[in-house]
């Protein structure tokens, strides 16, 4: 009898066991799947509308969205700009969006760049919680979002690096 009671106990050990086993390794499969999802930041556009990441993500239009963490007064994020509107003039219409977050001190200097050098993009402005969110700790800064899978596949891409992205994904 008591031969039975340790078998059968063994394999209830062994069968809890295999079950823990399987459960973190699925718990393990979901965190690394959520570690590359975007983050929805939702902040107001230039006319004080509520704006979210989301909603331009998950429109069903958009293919593609770069995040793009920048300011007016930033020297390097301008130097930037020239480089995200040959990408967005050659790949808005294939699904590509910028979803533009603007840590300028006031919306008119924001607006006053985005009028001056023809930003044809959405631009918002930044928050604590937006660059918390993603981390950022300086600007420019920039991730690309797959909009089908939801997942960041790129980030801080410079130069001619967002056009040669996207013409990877969408030539």
């Amino acid at each position: 009898m008591k031969q039975i009671f340790w078998a059968f106990a063994m394999v209830v050990v062994a069968a809890a066991a295999w079950a823990c086993g399987n459960a973190n390794t699925k718990a393990a499969a979901a965190a690394e799947d959520d570690a590359n999802k975007y983050i929805n930041v939702v902040t107001k556009d230039l006319q004080g509308k509520t704006t979210s990441l989301e909603d331009v993500v998950e429109n069903g239009k958009n293919k593609y969205v770069l995040l793009d963490f920048w300011a007016s007064w930033c020297g390097p994020c301008m130097g930037e700009m020239p480089h995200l509107k040959r990408a967005y003039e050659a790949y808005h219409d294939k699904g590509f969006e910028i979803f533009a977050v603007s840590f300028d001190n006031s919306v008119e200097d924001c607006s006053r760049a985005v009028v001056r050098v023809d930003l044809p993009w959405i631009h918002t402005m930044g928050n604590d919680k937006a660059a918390n969110a993603y981390g950022v700790n300086s600007i420019p800064s920039n991730f690309l979002i797959d909009c089908k899978s939801g997942k960041i596949i790129a980030s801080n891409l410079r130069g001619e690096a967002v056009a040669e992205k996207l013409a990877e994904l969408l030539d």
